[in-house]
């Protein structure tokens, strides 16, 4: 843990990070690892920070320090796991993903991310796992609905994913953007029932 003139620093930081000055965050974390190498807040940042700056690579020291430190954290598992998918690693990232969920199982984006590798590497039965669970674990919200009707879409599912997007729509109409971006991604046409006069959704 961070002791408190660190950790203020780093909450500094962090805003920073959050409002895309991952440049301006840099340092900080740097001042910081210098007075304590074992800092694993400050790890993760740095991570952060390297990432947002296209730099996933870099990140991957920070993260596995991390771990080191704070082995039992999901948040931690999860930001290596995405750093070492971005990196090129995608049994890596999957093995992180795991321990993440283990930690963890509701942790959404991880099981989220896990589902989208999944789908990448062809394991249809596993990522439909993931969003089933998602969709189990918060069936009142529109986003998961809306990832497990991508997750139809890529696999040619049209009927399934129809339905899945009506019923994110019904719950979250927000989402109304994100659901135009990925039919326009996936330039799919959705089954017959979806053509109605004034829209599917």
């Amino acid at each position: 843990m961070s002791d408190p003139p660190h950790l203020a620093a780093l909450q500094k930081a962090e805003a920073l990070a959050d409002a895309g000055s991952f440049a301006q965050a840099l340092p900080t974390c740097d001042r910081v690892l210098a007075e304590d190498p074992e800092d694993a807040a400050a790890l993760t940042l740095k991570g952060r920070c390297l990432e947002g700056l296209g730099r996933p690579a870099d990140a991957l020291p920070c993260y596995k320090l991390a771990r080191l430190y704070l082995p039992s954290y999901a948040p931690v598992r999860y930001n290596l796991a995405r750093a070492l998918d971005a990196s090129g690693d995608p049994d890596g990232a999957l093995a992180e993903y795991d321990e993440c969920l283990r930690l963890d199982g509701s942790h959404f984006a991880a099981r989220a991310s896990r589902g989208a590798l999944r789908a990448a590497r062809g394991d249809e039965a596993g990522a439909l796992a993931d969003y089933d669970e998602l969709v189990r674990r918060a069936p009142e919200t529109g986003h998961p609905f809306l990832l497990r009707g991508g997750f139809h879409l890529t696999f040619k599912h049209h009927n399934a994913a129809y339905e899945d997007f009506k019923t994110a729509m019904r719950l979250s109409p927000q989402l109304k953007g994100d659901l135009d971006r990925l039919l326009r991604e996936n330039a799919e046409p959705l089954p017959p029932s979806a053509e109605e006069p004034h829209g599917p959704f």
